[in-house]
């Protein structure tokens, strides 16, 4: 609980600083999606131990329906959304849907190296993205023919982005549990 709660302030952090930050550079239209890639750290990494590993290690049915990893990404999502001044909620679902997905990703896929981060992320973006456009789609706002390059540039971007974010996050992770496991333990 201690991590997902960290990994929303880690979010919500970075998204008040990058948004304006982006706005300031001219990047209103493509820039990086922190929360998206915060989402799939915490859908995709294990920490039990200390050790930077896949779920894949452990039962589906133990890890899919993490309530602290779901809670964290449909938070991250609904604070995009106030920050993106979108339709609030379209954000929110579609990083809680990629959250279970990633989770049953996890089982085959093993995050190890910046590569393999960048197009994990990569995919990840541009399916979130189209997701995205279809439900805003579907509700009545359909998307131009120029929203092409907006969502390839978004989608390299986050990637690029992904192992500098990840590591930082790798970094926070090892320290909570060093913590853990600093304390003494009180036996009877």
């Amino acid at each position: 609980m201690t991590r997902a709660l960290l990994c929303c302030l880690v979010g919500f952090l970075l998204l008040t600083i990058i948004a304006p930050l982006q706005q300031a550079l001219g990047m209103e239209q493509v820039g990086v999606d922190v929360s998206l890639i915060i989402v799939l750290h915490v859908a995709m990494v294990d920490t039990r131990g200390g050790v930077y590993r896949s779920v894949s290690r452990h039962g589906l049915s133990r890890n899919l329906l993490d309530l602290p990893g779901v809670v964290t990404a449909l938070l991250l999502g609904y604070v995009t959304d106030v920050l993106a001044g979108g339709l609030r909620g379209v954000h929110s679902l579609t990083l809680g849907a990629l959250f279970l997905i990633s989770r049953m990703v996890a089982r085959q896929v093993y995050m190890a190296g910046a590569v393999s981060q960048i197009l994990v992320t990569l995919v990840a973006s541009l399916a979130a993205s189209t997701v995205a456009l279809f439900i805003r789609w579907m509700i009545g706002v359909p998307p131009g023919i120029g929203i092409v390059p907006v969502v390839a540039g978004q989608a390299i971007a986050t990637g690029v982005a992904a192992p500098v974010l990840m590591r930082l996050l790798r970094v926070i992770d090892a320290r909570l549990s060093t913590e853990r496991t600093d304390r003494p333990t009180l036996r009877l």
